[in-house]
Order: C-alpha cells, then structure tokens, then sequence
C-alpha cells in the first residue's frame, strides 16, 4: 500500500473475536487528524474468506460521550490482501482533546472479521 506525505500510522489494539477473517497489520489514518476534516482510515492486512460485502461501523468517543456513529458498506473482497477504507469526520465544534475510536468490520452475514481500536489526539 502507499501511503501519502500526510499518513499518519496509528497504534490499532485488536478487540475482535478469535473467529475474525481479517488479520489487521497496520492501521493508516490520512490527512493527520483535524476536528472538521474528512479522514481517511485504511486498515491493511491478511483476509482469511472472500467476503461478499458487509459493514464497518465506527463510533468516535470523547471520554463515555459518543460524537460519531456511523456506518459504511465493505465491497466484497477475495481472501487475502485486503485493504478497506473508512471515512468520517469529528465535528469542528467538538470539545478538544482524546478521542477513542472504534471500528468493527462484519462480513455479510454479520459475522464479524476483525474490530479494533486507536486513539487520536484533538
């Protein structure tokens, strides 16, 4: 994968079921993140099962207060290297500070194959 001048890697701890698909080896997160900029998340790795389609629901929190909720289709996909990308955006008005992210990636069954978390600085 190449990454643009403005891709920034961010520490992914996995949260998925043993079951998962998706092996994730690195998380890229482009332009650096900005509240009211759209961002681009791109999660690179190894996908185990052709998936036919699906979801990635990412939620955004600062601290127990949920900012983002939202969820984007997954194209379908042969197995083995797979790149998916998310894009959201935190709202300009948004208080500064540290915000979780989370991200799970279900196939099209619902199943899941791969969910994680980082943390981004505002």
């Amino acid at each position: 994968m190449t990454t643009s001048d403005t891709s920034t890697t961010v520490n992914w701890t996995s949260t998925g079921t043993a079951s998962g698909s998706f092996n994730v080896t690195s998380v890229f997160i482009d332009p650096a993140p900005a509240k009211g900029v759209l961002l681009t998340v791109t999660l690179t790795g190894t996908l185990g099962a052709a998936v036919n389609g699906g979801n990635a629901q990412l939620k955004a929190k600062y601290g127990i207060i949920a900012v983002l909720d939202q969820n984007t289709p997954l194209s379908p996909a042969a197995a083995g290297d797979y790149a998916p990308r998310v894009q959201f955006s935190i709202p300009s008005d948004a208080p500064n500070g540290a915000y979780k992210v989370e991200i799970v990636l279900t196939d099209q069954n619902s199943a899941e194959i791969a969910g994680g978390t980082f943390g981004l600085k505002l």
